[in-house]
């Protein structure tokens, strides 16, 4: 039976799509190079074949977003994924809007599964967001006012001045795939990363001189893929903390998943050895051979 509701976007009552939170193309990819499958750090014995899906727009919305998530996939995603980006990537204002969906998505979930971690001082800025967000979308308003769109495409990361770093680190910086919302009394985002790209959403940040080299401009501008960012410490630590909860998925697998990993590592030898996920694992052994696993 189809799903008829109110779209999130336009607010109109009309059949509803399952929507993708984080698009379709992330899974596509982490679908074509895991190993062992896609697992949730919820339930790591579980291998899944999409990811998180909700009945959140209608047709015309979601063809809306198809739209910028085309050019993005084909002119950044893909090339950086699959090893064949320049140092430099040009972009449009594809990208600002591409951005702006990814952080809109992610707030207006947040906002149906609860905010319960956010601090009710930050619930107008949120509200402010998602308002200035759909309005950019919808071609309302010219530009998202202070509600920026950052971005970095990582790259590997073998020592730091930032302090103890995680024995996970790389593999979840290069791999995984997730959504938040990040609020204190001081500072709240939204924060999305698909493999190597992570966005973050500006809901309320008030230092915004800690950012260098991350901001989305509204027309065009260049992604450098040297790595050279500047970011709040609390990013380093936020990233740590969630390469460890990914390292710790091996040890929550069962006996039976642990060998369907190890057979499909097995059968996949020679496309594995040599692969983004083998070098990350071998740049996180040398960080922490004790911790990282094989």
């Amino acid at each position: 039976m189809p799903h008829v509701g109110e779209c999130a976007l336009c607010r109109e009552q009309r059949e509803l799509c399952c929507s993708h939170i984080l698009p379709k193309f992330v899974f596509r990819w982490k679908k074509k190079t895991a190993v062992g499958g896609i697992r949730q750090l919820s339930d790591p014995n579980r291998r899944i074949q999409d990811g998180w899906k909700e009945p959140l727009l209608c047709r015309e919305c979601e063809e809306r977003f198809q739209k910028v998530e085309t050019p993005f996939a084909e002119r950044v995603f893909v090339p950086v994924h699959y090893g064949t980006a320049p140092a430099i990537i040009p972009y449009e204002d594809w990208a600002l809007r591409f951005a702006v969906s990814v952080s809109w998505r992610v707030l207006v979930t947040s906002q149906r599964l609860g905010l319960g971690h956010v601090p009710a001082s930050q619930m107008a800025a949120i509200e402010k967001a998602e308002e200035a967000w759909r309005a950019f979308l919808l071609g309302h308003e010219p530009h998202p006012g202070p509600h920026e769109q950052h971005m970095l495409i990582v790259t590997m990361i073998d020592e730091s001045t930032m302090g103890k770093q995680s024995g996970h680190l790389n593999t979840y910086l290069y791999r995984a795939g997730q959504v938040d919302l990040l609020a204190n009394e001081h500072v709240a985002y939204t924060y999305a990363k698909m493999g190597r790209i992570h966005i973050v959403g500006f809901i309320d940040e008030r230092h915004r001189k800690k950012w260098k080299g991350t901001k989305i401009s509204l027309r065009r501008g260049r992604f450098d893929l040297s790595g050279r960012y500047g970011v709040p410490e609390w990013l380093w630590s936020y990233w740590n903390e969630k390469a460890e909860a990914v390292g710790n998925v091996h040890d929550q697998m069962s006996e039976r998943q642990r060998k369907v990993v190890r057979d499909t590592l097995k059968k996949n030898a020679v496309e594995f050895l040599g692969s983004e996920t083998w070098l990350a694992q071998q740049v996180d052994l040398g960080l922490d051979p004790d911790r990282a696993h094989n």
